[in-house]
């Protein structure tokens, strides 16, 4: 293209020096050779844009492929986590409204060795198995400046969203509750010893699996929205990859 370019260039300047023609005639053939030379070189100008946009588009479609696999197992994780939270809030829920003669019924009862076992699963039964989100492919490709390459705006919106908020968000929740789990696991070690009834109606107890109750529910929440996210991701993904 360079080459053709400097040939036609070089036939404006052989026309302006042209003494055979007319100035009517110079000016015909050297609007010609301009012509030529200005369609060349914006027709390389649309080329070379052609060719770097199908370059980002490539590098967009192998990105989104790599991220899918991501997002899966993100929402495996997640759906595990969620488990636990839900294992808490109702093993905890039966246990603050266990009441006295429930309790007296249960421990003397014929079935007395299993309900003194239940207790002891559910009192342990707090969240377990913190996230650790799958971004290195997001980070990689953020940090490359590629982000703008995604022309799907709705796609584009749901991976920042998912990365930028809602990730964070159940981190931040996650690292609550451990707080909170190794407080209870403090307070149990403390009264080690002491019988079942003791421990189970112990008021400190009590409010520790009211908090532990509601900070589970709040994190069922937070991975209900991110598991929606993340599977409404997932489908967009799968429009634009195969378009």
């Amino acid at each position: 293209m360079q080459d053709e370019i400097r040939k036609h260039s070089k036939n404006v300047i052989n026309k302006m020096q042209n003494d055979k023609h007319s100035i009517a005639e110079k000016i015909k053939e050297i609007s010609i050779e301009i012509f030529i030379i200005v369609f060349a070189v914006s027709f390389s100008i649309w080329l070379h844009g052609w060719s770097e946009h199908r370059h980002q588009q490539e590098e967009v479609k192998e990105f989104l492929s790599d991220l899918k696999d991501d997002i899966k197992n993100d929402i495996l994780s997640m759906e595990a986590i969620k488990k636990s939270y839900s294992n808490t809030v109702e093993s905890f829920t039966y246990l603050i409204n266990l009441s006295d003669s429930q309790y007296d019924s249960l421990s003397l009862g014929k079935d007395s060795v299993t309900f003194n076992e239940n207790l002891k699963v559910k009192i342990q039964s707090v969240p377990s198995g913190w996230r650790k989100t799958n971004c290195g492919n997001y980070e990689g490709f953020k940090s490359s400046g590629k982000i703008g390459f995604i022309e799907n705006k709705k796609l584009k919106k749901l991976i920042l969203e998912y990365y930028e908020q809602l990730n964070p968000m159940t981190s931040i929740q996650d690292e609550y509750s451990r707080k909170e789990v190794e407080k209870f696991g403090d307070l149990i070690f403390g009264m080690a010893g002491q019988k079942g009834r003791e421990i189970i109606f112990n008021p400190k107890i009590k409010l520790h699996l009211s908090l532990m109750i509601m900070m589970s529910n709040s994190s069922i929440e937070n991975y209900d929205e991110t598991i929606l996210s993340a599977k409404t991701m997932i489908a967009e993904i799968d429009k634009d990859l195969h378009e």
